[in-house]
């Protein structure tokens, strides 16, 4: 190999770290456009543009990839959320905010994702465990901001606000399943507005918040 060519190789070559992120990014990008399942060494590699034994190298198994990945969506989407609602003045303008984040149609792919990990969960251990993780720390968040609302004054609640923020979040999980055949509801019988409207007022029960007052506007 020629002077040129080492050189070239080097200046190629990544940081192990970029890398690994690179492959990660690009396994982000099938889970979102494709499902998990889209998620093979080969489609990854292709995508990145290296050969499938370097996304073996870094990952031990397809598995560790899929956990990777969907880890890092669900985390970046959690970050997005926070940022865009830290700034708001009440909890409850805090947890409206966040209800709407989660339940507008432009979301729809996360809600899909969402199903997708829950439905191979069970037959994926890495990616069951990737879950749970990330559920947990989205009652975390969810606990955090109503515990705020209750220091506040703005809420009351008649349970602890870790069962109040579990019971909040699995509101804002059903929404999941709809998004498979959103579009499609519009042109139905199906009275979906009606369903949205069921969530906030579940929710305002719970925190002892007068009626409207977590509506989507």
């Amino acid at each position: 190999m020629s002077a040129t060519q080492v050189a070239s190789n080097v200046k190629r070559r990544k940081p192990r770290e970029d890398r690994r992120q690179e492959i990660i990014d690009a396994a982000c990008t099938l889970a979102l456009t494709e499902g998990l399942t889209a998620i093979t060494a080969r489609r990854v590699a292709g995508y990145v543009g290296v050969g499938f034994g370097l996304v073996t190298h870094y990952f031990s198994s397809i598995d560790e990839l899929v956990s990777a990945a969907f880890s890092k969506v669900v985390a970046d989407e959690r970050t997005a959320i926070d940022e865009r609602v830290r700034g708001l003045d009440s909890a409850t303008d805090r947890l409206r905010a966040t209800i709407a984040a989660y339940t507008t149609p432009t979301r729809d792919p996360l809600g899909l994702l969402w199903l997708d990990a829950w439905r191979q969960a069970a037959d994926r251990p890495l990616l069951r465990a990737a879950v749970v993780n990330q559920m947990e720390l989205d009652l975390v968040d969810m606990k955090a901001t109503i515990e705020a609302g209750v220091d506040s004054g703005e809420f009351v609640l008649a349970d602890p606000s870790s069962v109040v923020a579990m019971r909040v979040l699995a509101l804002l999980d059903g929404q999941a399943a709809a998004s498979a055949v959103r579009g499609a509801l519009a042109e139905s019988t199906l009275d979906y507005p009606a369903v949205e409207g069921l969530l906030a007022a579940t929710a305002e029960r719970e925190l002892g918040l007068p009626t409207g007052a977590l509506a989507l506007h």
